[in-house]
């Protein structure tokens, strides 16, 4: 058994890896336990942070779980284009509904809620800003499948699949290959899958076989934010280890006249050397003492003993937090998400962030609208597979957002369209605030209501008019209230 064995075995040493040289020590001490913390923490961010050997997909996909910037922004997205979902309805709305049509729409009402519509616009905002590419198996019009980006491939024709022709390049994704040359290969043609892009701006682009393709893949948002995060992972293992470095310490002075050279007999290099031993001891004995000292206990010590701070006075020449909001500022303008949106943050004027809002809800939209005909596709077979009869065609998705600095103004232009009644429905209105017509039901209720209301009032008029009581008329009197000349002429007739 080695002697590194027998410490471990003995005294419950424990060995670190420092500089390629194994060390031996004790992980019961402060000093040991807070740099191997600090060493962990290093370590862990530096194998979170190998993305030169990693798959674009993983990188992103880690980003989106470990960096609070990129999964935050695109939380916030997600939600925002979850709310612009707000239900199906049929396209032509000034034409009277038929009962086939009111039984499709109702029955569509019902479908959505059992597929989480909502939910399922929230899934497909955020995995496309994050991949910029979603591949969708559409075989079971009954459950749709998402296929892992980092396993799929496209190809214009199957002879290109396994194959690299030189100096080729594909610009049609006709064919989808699943785990291409590897166990589990499958292929779909063009009618058993959907794929969705962030962006159709055609670029060149390698796949995973390094095959050139143009226009046929799009690029994620996240993508651009990988060198400002890795940037910033690196800032900050190298701050980890330097706040280690630059930690306030104590001096602790012995008076080394207590180590003369004139208490000690011999020659001069004898008094030397005895002097030099007993300084040791003396050092190694006061250490064992303070070494389980509590940060909070004070030093009990002789006037031989002088304690001082040693504090660095060049620890700010890194000014790491500058450069972390440089680096946090190009990962929102990569994701095209402002800070204010996701942190709360005021970052100026209310007409600033009026245009931010406009901006952020236009983005919702258009993700929203590039998701729209997938889930309308999908609720339509569902509802041909229930009814056949179903006139699908008259069938759409409603999408509209309001973000919350913009609802009073849309009440307000309510009010507005209110008013003009020759000009809008009551449907119409109710639209405008993100609601369905009025079902017979709720008609029913409100004109209930409305009744109840006119007969309150009239009793408290009745009532009102009772307690005041009718004072008698005499002729002076009659002849002092408000006439018009009708009245005025009967009485000039009686002769009054």
């Amino acid at each position: 058994m080695g002697i590194i064995d027998k410490a471990k075995k003995l005294f419950g040493y424990e060995v670190m890896n420092i500089g390629g040289y194994q060390r031996v020590y004790n992980p019961a001490s402060r000093p040991v336990a807070g740099k191997r913390v600090t060493l962990k923490l290093v370590e862990f961010m530096q194998n979170l942070s190998n993305f030169g050997d990693m798959q674009d997909e993983d990188i992103l996909e880690q980003l989106f779980i470990w960096e609070p910037e990129v999964g935050g922004a695109l939380d916030k997205q997600s939600t925002l284009v979850a709310q612009c979902y707000k239900g199906p309805y049929l396209k032509d709305t000034d034409k009277t509904t038929d009962k086939l049509e009111t039984d499709m729409l109702d029955t569509a009402r019902r479908v959505c809620d059992q597929m989480h519509m909502a939910d399922q616009f929230e899934l497909y905002g955020e995995m496309l800003p994050l991949f910029g590419d979603v591949f969708i198996d559409i075989r079971d019009p009954e459950s749709y499948k998402i296929l892992p980006n980092k396993f799929i491939t496209l190809v214009e024709k199957e002879e290109q699949i396994g194959t690299i022709t030189a100096g080729y390049i594909m610009t049609q994704g006709d064919i989808l290959v699943f785990n291409e040359q590897l166990p589990g290969q499958f292929k779909l043609t063009k009618d058993q899958f959907i794929h969705l892009k962030y962006k159709d701006t055609p670029l060149f682009v390698l796949d995973r076989k390094h095959r050139w393709t143009y226009g046929i893949y799009s690029i994620s948002p996240v993508q651009r934010a990988i060198m400002s995060t890795w940037q910033k992972r690196q800032t900050s293992i190298i701050d980890t280890l330097y706040r280690w470095r630059i930690i306030p310490r104590e001096i602790h002075s012995v008076n080394s006249e207590i180590f003369a050279l004139d208490q000690f007999a011999g020659d001069q290099q004898g008094r030397l050397a005895q002097a030099q031993v007993e300084a040791n001891k003396y050092i190694t004995q006061y250490n064992a003492a303070i070494q389980d000292q509590a940060p909070d206990q004070g030093y009990t010590v002789l006037d031989t003993i002088t304690i001082s701070m040693l504090e660095s006075k060049t620890n700010s020449y890194m000014k790491t937090n500058e450069l972390m909001d440089q680096l946090d500022g190009k990962i929102w303008t990569a994701l095209n998400m402002p800070e204010s949106v996701v942190t709360g943050k005021n970052s100026g004027s209310y007409a600033s962030e009026l245009v931010i809002s406009n901006y952020v809800s236009q983005k919702a939209m258009t993700l929203a609208q590039k998701i729209r005909p997938i889930m309308l596709e999908n609720l339509r077979s569902r509802l041909k597979s229930i009814n056949s009869a179903f006139p699908i065609d008259k069938l759409d998705i409603k999408l509209e957002l309001s973000m919350a600095a913009t609802e009073l103004e849309t009440f307000r232009q309510i009010a507005i369209m209110g008013t003009f009644t020759n000009c809008f429905t009551v449907s119409e209105i109710r639209a405008k605030a993100g609601y369905q017509p009025l079902t017979e039901q709720q008609k029913k209720e409100m004109a209930e209501a409305q009744q109840e209301q006119m007969k309150i009032e009239v009793d408290k008029a009745n009532q009102i008019t009772g307690a005041m009581g009718k004072n008698p008329e005499t002729p002076q009197s009659s002849t002092q209230h408000k006439q018009d000349p009708g009245q005025q002429a009967a009485t000039k007739a009686k002769g009054g």
